[in-house]
């Protein structure tokens, strides 16, 4: 999809970072090329699993599309999370190579036997023996849908990570509900808030690299001091925070500092109706839901704050409607019993964006990815 999008824009910006530094869809598509040879010379492709470790940059979206390419799956992890938590989930995966940036490989090594891979020697044509191996006798294959796209590890309710696998059929069934690939390009421009070790930075760079929209990047740090800012500056059309974040923005709801920004996605957490009667003058209100194992997103709630302006009292913004061929169910916890309107019970999520499962855990995949009971041969997801 992202390919296909080069094509048809070569030369429009792909990525704008930090004010000053510019990529285009080509010369994205080129370096990200130049990564995947390396890592195919290693013998890096279908199967295999690629942890990546940068600060937000122009070299963060190159590494990423560049695993892709070789056919291997991506999983992203934050240089500001702690080295334990990275070490963890380097040796989960069983990782060979973990590619990352000169800036945090001086502040973190992998545990062995990965070996670091640094992102300039991926540019350059990586020498194997300096990566203790040797190259690959054989190319590897590429990737095919059901083979995985990228895992995201989620702390859950036990606090130990998990690892969430998606496939690539999965994450193009979310594209299309979400955008209705292909898509035309237009003058977008999307800031990526979320942490790349999070799913809510699927969107914002996989969802706007393949709809032709610029990716907009600044260093967490000074999205934090100044949000709103930044947001101007950059001339970013829009933006997906928690409801958290995006209440720091009620200031300049009143005194409009954001000329730019057409939309306003909240996700993550719960979502208070007067956040949504604050911000209506800002942009566009969206109030997204979906888990990590469900690929990002499977419903939402459009112009959330007319919605709740027409809704009467209520005591936090719904999610809204399915999203694509997705499908809701609110069932009596532990059953296939489905409740009645109005009733609590337990949300089940249904259709194409269900995930593969956890990674080296069987039993709680069992427990948690079952088969859908309303639809023959369909999964389900318990939340």
């Amino acid at each position: 999809l992202i390919e296909a999008q080069v094509d048809r824009t070569p030369r429009k910006v792909a990525i704008h970072c930090e004010h000053d530094e510019f990529l285009t869809f080509e010369q994205l598509n080129s370096r990200a090329e130049q990564v995947a040879s390396s890592l195919r010379a290693l013998g890096i492709g279908a199967g295999s699993i690629v942890p990546m470790c940068f600060f937000k940059s122009s070299a963060m979206l190159v590494a990423l599309f560049g695993i892709l390419k070789s056919g291997a799956a991506y999983v992203p992890l934050d240089p500001a999370h702690p080295q334990a938590r990275k070490d963890s989930i380097v040796k989960a995966v069983a990782a060979e190579v973990v590619l990352m940036s000169d800036e945090c490989i001086e502040a973190w090594t992998p545990p062995a036997p990965a070996q670091a891979v640094l992102f300039s020697a991926a540019m350059n044509g990586i020498d194997p023996v300096n990566t203790n191996g040797a190259a690959a006798a054989t190319e590897p294959r590429s990737a095919g849908p059901n083979d995985l796209a990228y895992l995201i590890f989620t702390s859950g309710s036990t606090g130990t990570p998990k690892g969430v696998m998606l496939e690539h059929a999965q994450v193009v069934a979310y594209l299309t509900a979400q955008f209705g690939i292909p898509h035309e390009p237009g003058f977008g421009r999307q800031m990526n808030f979320a942490s790349i070790a999070f799913d809510g930075s699927v969107p914002d760079l996989l969802g706007s690299l393949a709809t032709g929209t610029c990716v907009v990047l600044v260093r967490t740090d000074r999205l934090l001091a100044d949000l709103a800012g930044q947001l101007d500056a950059t001339v970013a059309t829009g933006v997906c925070l928690t409801s958290s974040v995006a209440a720091h923005l009620r200031p300049h709801a009143i005194d409009p500092q954001l000329h730019w920004l057409q939309s306003l996605i909240l996700a993550g957490e719960g979502v208070k109706p007067d956040l949504c009667r604050d911000l209506k003058s800002l942009a566009t209100i969206w109030n997204a839901y979906g888990p990590t194992e469900a690929a990002v997103e499977v419903a939402n709630l459009g112009d959330s704050a007319t919605a709740i302006l027409d809704g009467g009292a209520l005591a936090s913004v719904p999610i809204g409607t399915p999203r694509g061929r997705n499908r809701l169910y609110v069932l009596e916890p532990d059953s296939d019993k489905l409740l009645p309107v109005g009733a609590i019970g337990e949300l089940c999520i249904g259709g194409p964006q269900v995930a593969r499962g956890y990674l080296n855990d069987e039993a709680k995949t069992k427990a948690k990815f079952v088969s859908d009971p309303f639809v023959e041969g369909g999964r389900m997801f318990r939340t």
